[in-house]
């Protein structure tokens, strides 16, 4: 006995080691990326159908900022915290990307300040809806824009409404609720036919 107590010892140590060993060799599991607080790259943020040459984003890129999967995983969320994008140099609090079918058809940026002038000034002509009985009494009875200098600027009475923009790859909206403490303006990029497509998933994941 005396002399089988070494041998035993040292095939535990032996053993030991190794596992050390095998156990160093093994890589480290993969960090799940965010995107919160930081610059979300251009390209990543393009629409499906858009005819840009940037590399393709995949999906499994954004999983630190997956929200939730929907209508039997057709509907992909993704929502990035305080992302360091601008929209007409306005900060973005919150970017919101919505996957059809493993393709970006939408997405909604809540912002910090109103950029309603800028986008008219960049976009042109618009449709604008009213939201609330004031401003609806006003597009009846008050000019819609008012020319000041070179820019135009939207009649500043209107305090709930949306612009909306039809271009030739995508569709731009923006809602602005002055009375909305939490989420006051909204911009929103998706492709013309996202609204087709979205019923589309949702019908046939019924």
């Amino acid at each position: 006995m005396r002399y089988l107590m070494p041998l035993l010892l040292g095939l535990l140590f032996s053993c030991g080691v190794a596992k050390e060993e095998i156990a160093k060799k093994q890589p480290a599991p993969p960090l799940i990326k965010d995107y919160n607080d930081q610059k979300v790259p251009d390209h990543i943020l393009e629409l499906s159908d858009s005819a840009s040459t940037a590399p393709e984003m995949k999906e499994e890129d954004l999983e630190g900022n997956l929200f939730g999967k929907f209508y039997q995983d057709r509907a992909t969320f993704y929502i990035i915290n305080n992302p360091q994008n601008t929209i007409c140099d306005v900060r973005v609090n919150t970017l919101t990307m919505y996957y059809l079918d493993g393709e970006l058809c939408k997405t909604k940026y809540l912002l910090e300040k109103d950029v309603t002038n800028d986008l008219i000034n960049q976009y042109g002509k618009f449709k604008i809806q009213g939201f609330d009985v004031k401003t609806r009494y006003l597009l009846q009875h008050e000019p819609i824009v008012i020319r000041k200098g070179k820019r135009w600027e939207l009649n500043r009475k209107f305090t709930n409404y949306k612009l909306t923009w039809i271009l030739a790859d995508k569709r731009l909206e923006l809602k602005v609720d002055k009375d909305d403490q939490e989420e006051p303006y909204k911009f929103v990029e998706q492709l013309p036919n996202y609204d087709k497509i979205r019923k589309e998933v949702e019908r046939t994941a019924l």
